[in-house]
């Protein structure tokens, strides 16, 4: 049915087999959302670092 390991996650995350496509549905969504949590910690990141490049950039500018 499922691969042994991910069999383990589900039920590792409380999936039990009586409901196991309404179980994995929720289980999935949770992923999901964790992913676009991360998704989008990972692209204010991104525009902190384009920030901080652009203000070396700028103090490098004025010192010259």
């Amino acid at each position: 049915m499922f691969h042994p390991l991910l069999a383990q996650q589900l039920q590792n995350h409380g999936v039990g087999k009586e409901n196991i496509t309404g179980d994995l549905a929720v289980f999935l969504e949770s992923v999901s959302a964790s992913y676009e949590q991360y998704d989008s910690a990972v692209k204010t990141l991104q525009a902190d670092v384009d920030d901080c490049k652009y203000q070396l950039n700028t103090l490098h500018q004025q010192l010259l």
